[in-house]
């Protein structure tokens, strides 16, 4: 098993098989459809702060090319992504409108998704739905939920959902399943697959 991939997000195709086999090197349990929900999710969820610390700081969101990032196994054995670092000194940005941040983060990850869904055989809008989870934890953690929600709903994103619900200080209900739940057998408190969000969904 390789240990690190460095990468381009817009060639994620190049290394989408490598990214699943890294992951069933720690989580042999999962599949090739649980593989890219997982995968994403990580990736999600790493970009997502990034992306919602930048966006709200007046650094913008980032380029939807040259993004590199490095794949790596963490200490206790779980996936991870190592971000670029900020360039020094980066002029301060207005923020985007809604409808144009929306547009901005679906081109960066719209590589990703194609490729995870094309190698690990899942519908696309369910990797969508975890993009989106990803981002909202992300606005969620910078303390505007409200700026995530504006996002996150426009009409015609590829991550718009019903499920996605977002509050102060929590992802109260996500929109799409990491499959966590081929590890352990249950979902997550606040997954879509529950008829009602537990109470202690983070």
């Amino acid at each position: 098993m390789r240990r690190a991939i460095a990468f381009d997000l817009q060639d994620s195709t190049a290394v989408a098989a490598a990214l699943f086999a890294m992951n069933a090197g720690v989580r042999p349990e999962m599949g090739p459809r649980d593989h890219a929900a997982w995968v994403m999710n990580v990736l999600a969820h790493v970009l997502g702060p990034w992306i919602a610390a930048r966006d709200c700081s007046g650094a913008g969101l980032p380029p939807d090319t040259g993004m590199r990032l490095l794949a790596r196994v963490a200490e206790g054995g779980c996936l991870t992504f190592d971000l670029p670092g900020e360039p020094p000194g980066a002029a301060r940005l207005a923020m985007l409108p809604p409808e144009a941040a929306a547009g901005a983060v679906a081109r960066l990850f719209a590589p990703a998704v194609g490729a995870f869904a094309f190698t690990g055989n899942l519908a696309p809008s369910a990797l969508w739905r975890i993009v989106g989870d990803g981002l909202a934890w992300g606005w969620v953690e910078a303390g505007a939920h409200q700026r995530g929600q504006a996002v996150l709903t426009t009409p015609g994103a590829p991550f718009a959902n019903r499920q996605l619900r977002l509050e102060r200080g929590a992802v109260r209900r996500r929109g799409g399943c990491c499959r966590w739940l081929s590890v352990n057998g249950e979902t997550c408190a606040n997954c879509p697959l529950r008829k009602t969000p537990n109470k202690t969904g983070g």
